[in-house]
């Protein structure tokens, strides 16, 4: 993916810091490749399924919670857990298409020689910070979107 390579013979290096950046790009590409066949296969199918289990909600102690006040703790306990896991699987989802849509990014924007022997260390790590910034506040849209419709 990306390297840093410093001989300290203060080389070329295309900022003049004697650093030079080698990025494999298509390194890039296999990382997305690969972080999408996982998430949008097994993954996915197993976040589906684990959605569609929670979304049955609490399946305990319907009739007792009236007469016990610990059953109703429980029930309620249990609903939280279930939110919170259901949340932190989405972020992971989110994440990772993030981390995909920004190592494909940086793979575009530098897969042509002469864009890339241009590059700093700053302009690849800007640009891959502003891919993953930009592609999760698009998966931030989308989730309000399908919150509204639902």
């Amino acid at each position: 993916m990306v390297r840093y390579d410093d001989d300290s013979g203060r080389g070329p290096g295309p900022d003049g810091s004697g650093t030079q950046i080698k990025v494999d790009i298509g390194g890039l590409h296999d990382f997305a490749t690969a972080v999408r066949g996982h998430v949008d296969g097994p993954l996915r199918d197993e976040v589906d399924s684990t959605y569609s289990a929670y979304g049955h909600g609490v399946r305990f102690g319907p009739g007792w919670s009236s007469r016990s006040g610990d059953m109703q703790t429980a029930r309620l306990r249990y609903h939280s857990c279930l939110s919170t896991t259901s949340d932190a699987l989405t972020d992971f989802l989110e994440n990772a298409q993030a981390m995909m849509t920004a190592a494909d990014e940086v793979a575009r924007r530098y897969g042509d020689a002469d864009a890339l022997a241009a590059a700093s260390t700053g302009d690849i790590d800007g640009a891959l910070s502003q891919a993953y910034t930009a592609a999760r506040r698009a998966l931030a849209r989308e989730r309000t979107l399908e919150r509204r419709i639902q």
